[in-house]
């Protein structure tokens, strides 16, 4: 809203406005007043048209009016020559009303009147107050000197200070050391007689702190008519969305493959300096301007790509082959696909290419030195088989304990969280590069973050503590003591902190003398007799007690109500070193 409307209003308005000029003699002494300007209800006030008050006296408009009860020429005189504000209430018998009479001069000479109707006991006319009092605008009536005249309720709701705190205070106080430069700038525009919109400055708030007001002004005469915002919960929002484009101009320029961001016209928004090596471009000489017009030559059969991939579709391909402008080869993978805004439209495409030629070269090494391995790769298969009997031995099993009122696919995410630890273990060796022994305490951390990823939700967060010495197993051993710490694991997430929305697993691997000690414990509502799980009847509880007899160790069981369980596992130092010889934990 700006100052116009409230020109606008003022004309509409009920109550009667009249801007003045006072009239001396050659003495030197008040005789008349010119009227500059009038609004209708002040034309009903005196009973004639605007025609015949505007740019004339009062006593060649009313010659009565020296002898009226009220003492017009007396209050005008005094605020005219006088300055500042003044009111007065006056009862007109003719009319059977009464009136409020307010008097501002802010210029030495002239005055601005209104007359408000307060017969129904109300301060102001309807429309001026209703107008006031329920806008969500800032609204606020100054003068030229820098004063607020009035101001509206919502004023108390953005700095805090109440109406009368404000009213007739200088708002220059109120503004930010940093944004008078500025403010004086706007006021004087305003002084030359022209309108400031969508300025913004400062405002100190009762507390202290400062808050961002958007003005539209306009001035009228001596005072200065605004409709202002507050914005500062925007100005916050921009900060943070400069901050993220800032992050993601980042990551994407330093990103080593060739990524190229454009909006819905296909104008470039954000590109790596992997894409400008590839295609021979300048930042600056391609941000903001259309993909066509930087690329005018490219095939059609792209620009069908685009247009799919603005559609909603996701066009990929994988080894393609890409020839620079030298004439070079590169091997490729490229995918093209929407980006969505915040409102799940789709708000442009991104282009990615990631150079995989040295990575096709290493696939030619590795193809080269494969018969070099053929010993290793025998003995891979060979595990791998023993995996998938133990894969197969996990399934019947499961047949056996297969539980309708489960639904199906929790009982597959099950089954395939236990092939996974088994998978793990193989990841493991090969990034290693050992193919012999496996660190059974970097085994545990990928395990859990595994379970962490398929149990931990936001109702349920589940913190986990791990402590492990270094304990180095042999491959045979490490998938079915693995595939026991997984089924312990998993056993806590998912029934140790059931109606809680917190919950707290220790891990631990100790030796002790000649034994290994694996603790799996929690804080969660426990157990109420461990002995069921000496004689287990669940599917998880059986795997647990048929991978320590493969293991030869022994299983204890510790736990109170809402104290949590705790299991022990004790199996021997030998089974990271020879299998057969692996004594019984008795």
């Amino acid at each position: 809203m700006n100052a116009s409307h409230y020109q606008e209003m003022i004309q509409s308005a009920s109550f009667a406005y009249v801007h003045q000029r006072i009239i001396l003699d050659d003495s030197g002494e008040p005789c008349d007043f010119m009227v500059l300007d009038a609004n209708p209800a002040f034309a009903k006030f005196i009973g004639l048209p605007l025609t015949d008050i505007r740019n004339r006296t009062v006593l060649e408009i009313r010659p009565d009016l020296r002898n009226s009860p009220f003492d017009w020429f007396d209050f005008w005189d005094k605020v005219a020559l006088n300055g500042g504000t003044d009111e007065k209430e006056l009862y007109l018998p003719h009319a059977k009303r009464w009136y409020r009479v307010q008097g501002h001069s802010h210029k030495k000479s002239e005055l601005h009147t209104f007359i408000f109707d307060i017969t129904d006991k109300k301060d102001l006319s309807k429309d001026f107050e209703y107008f006031f009092d329920i806008s969500l605008d800032l609204l606020c009536i100054a003068n030229k000197n820098g004063y607020f005249i009035r101001v509206n309720k919502e004023w108390e709701n953005i700095l805090g200070y109440k109406t009368r705190d404000l009213e007739n205070r200088k708002f220059l106080d109120l503004v930010h050391p940093d944004d008078l430069p500025a403010t004086l700038e706007a006021l004087a525009t305003l002084g030359s007689n022209k309108d400031v919109n969508n300025f913004v400055n400062r405002y100190r708030h009762k507390d202290g702190s400062y808050r961002y007001i958007e003005w539209q002004s306009q001035p009228q005469g001596d005072l200065y008519y605004a409709a202002a915002r507050d914005i500062t919960e925007r100005k916050k929002a921009e900060a943070a969305l400069r901050e993220e484009h800032s992050l993601m101009q980042y990551i994407i320029r330093h990103d080593p493959n060739a990524i190229a961001i454009h909006d819905r016209e296909l104008r470039y928004i954000y590109v790596s300096d992997r894409y400008l090596q590839d295609y021979g471009v300048a930042r600056e000489d391609i941000i903001g301007k259309h993909h066509y017009e930087v690329m005018p030559d490219i095939p059609e059969k792209w620009r069908k790509i685009h247009k799919r991939a603005l559609s909603g579709e996701v066009i990929s391909k994988t080894n393609d082959i890409f020839i620079r402008q030298d004439g070079s080869i590169e091997h490729t993978n490229w995918a093209c696909r929407p980006w969505f805004r915040t409102d799940n439209t789709i708000g442009g495409i991104v282009l990615y290419t990631e150079v995989i030629t040295k990575r096709k070269q290493a696939e030619k090494l590795l193809k080269k030195n494969l018969r070099e391995k053929e010993i290793l790769l025998s003995e891979i298969h060979h595990r791998v088989k023993n995996n998938m009997a133990v894969i197969s031995s996990l399934l019947a099993l499961q047949i056996e304990f297969l539980d309708t009122k489960k639904e199906p696919e929790i009982l597959l995410y099950e089954t395939q969280n236990r092939i996974k630890s088994i998978s793990l273990v193989h990841e493991l060796v090969y990034a290693n590069n050992n193919f012999v022994e496996i660190n059974f305490a970097e085994l545990l951390n990928r395990l859990v973050k595994l379970v962490d990823e398929i149990h931990n939700t936001d109702e349920k967060n589940v913190t986990v503590d791990i402590r492990a010495v270094d304990v180095t197993l042999e491959m045979n051993s490490s998938i079915p003591l693995s595939l026991l710490a997984n089924e312990l694991i998993t056993n806590a997430y998912k029934h140790a902190f059931n109606g809680r929305k917190n919950g707290r697993i220790e891990i631990r691997v100790e030796r002790e003398m000649e034994v290994y000690l694996l603790t799996v414990k929690d804080n969660g509502i426990g157990v109420s007799d461990t002995t069921r799980l000496d004689s287990p009847e669940t599917f998880g509880f059986t795997i647990v007690h048929g991978l320590a007899q493969q293991l030869r160790g022994k299983l204890t069981y510790t736990s109170a109500e809402n104290e949590g369980l705790r299991v022990d596992f004790r199996f021997s130092r030998e089974i990271g070193r020879k299998q057969k010889n692996v004594p019984v934990i008795a």
